[in-house]
């Protein structure tokens, strides 16, 4: 069996008037206002470098935020033929909102045979009111049974051959391995993200310590016994999380 990963055919393709590229270095209100005076042209599929490839395709997508009006439109634009037979992996941070949610989701699963998915922390963001949850856990409830009727997999498969594993997961300040940074002012963790503001949980877990990671990490305890049928049957073996928390 043939398997074409291809994590950067569906990228986006911007432009701005000077030809420089959108980076994530670039900040936010100067994109914006390169939107309004129409410096950036609408984003492009790149096309897939593997070319025709023969056998299953996997694609990547992570971070497509489309509570902004342009990420749902580049979803929209996607071909509704093209990708009938592939496989997308979703890695989290869709959209906010649980209406974008359910929007994009349903979209891509009209454009791939199988659509796979972890959150991210976005996606359990709680600001909106008149929302269907109370907190990000009941919100993390409703967004995979979202998932299950929509036919998209939030758990361990194999497809052809081919084991993909969805691996939850939550960060922790402790998992920095990087040299502090002494030459400026670098405000903390708390303070300068907002999940621990956006995302409410129960006394029981706390962006404060080590508790959400470890209660996302056991989220993968019940498929332990797929995963080592998936170690043992399956030459390739694809896993993606939305948090990388080492470094090797």
């Amino acid at each position: 069996m043939a398997v074409s990963i291809a994590p950067y055919c569906l990228s986006f393709s911007q432009q701005t008037c000077h030809s420089n590229y959108i980076s994530k270095h670039i900040a936010l209100s100067k994109y914006r206002r390169d939107i309004r005076r129409g410096c950036l042209r609408r984003p492009q599929i790149l096309p897939s470098t593997l070319g025709d490839a023969v056998g299953l395709r996997v694609f990547v997508l992570s971070d497509l935020h489309t509570d902004y009006t342009e990420n749902m439109e580049w979803v929209k634009c996607l071909p509704t033929v093209r990708y009938k037979n592939d496989i997308l992996i979703v890695a989290g941070d869709v959209a906010e909102t649980y209406k974008n949610f359910i929007v994009t989701m349903s979209l891509l699963k009209d454009r791939f045979e199988h659509v796979l998915y972890v959150p991210g922390n976005h996606d359990l963001w709680c600001r909106h009111e008149g929302e269907i949850y109370l907190d990000s856990h009941q919100k993390l409830k409703k967004l995979l049974d979202t998932c299950r009727g929509l036919g998209v997999q939030t758990s361990p498969m194999v497809l052809d051959g081919l084991g993909i594993i969805p691996l939850f997961s939550w960060y922790h300040e402790s998992f920095d391995r990087e040299e502090e940074i002494t030459s400026i002012h670098v405000l903390p963790l708390e303070m300068a993200c907002k999940d621990f503001k956006a995302c409410k949980w129960s006394k029981e877990l706390s962006n404060g310590d080590i508790s959400l990671a470890l209660y996302f990490d056991a989220m993968n305890e019940k498929n332990q016994s797929v995963i080592k049928e998936i170690q043992n049957t399956c030459n390739q073996i694809i896993t993606f999380s939305h948090f990388v928390p080492r470094s090797g």
